[in-house]
């Protein structure tokens, strides 16, 4: 399942903001917005796993661009090992 996917119904669920980071593309002629939404106070990074933390790094880095005093609070990683019991990750 897409991150996208899975954020836009965390986010309607909880009845929190949507902010999107896309990942930059090398696809010559396309033009895409590297981030659409709104970003609150506070803020978690939802994917479906951290690797190498590239991808968390590069979303950070566009929230703290565009909004420094939103706080980062954590990660919900949701294609946890344990089904029952995703990892939220403090920074």
């Amino acid at each position: 399942m897409s991150g996208v996917s899975f954020g836009a119904v965390l986010a309607y669920l909880m009845n929190k903001s949507l902010f999107i980071v896309r990942k930059p593309m090398s696809v010559e002629g396309a033009h895409t917005q590297s981030h659409e939404g709104a970003i609150g106070h506070r803020w978690i990074f939802v994917d479906d796993f951290v690797s190498s933390g590239a991808t968390r790094d590069h979303v950070m880095r566009a929230v703290e661009g565009l909004a420094p005093s939103a706080v980062f609070v954590g990660d919900y990683l949701y294609q946890n090992p344990s089904p029952w019991r995703p990892v939220v990750i403090p920074r």
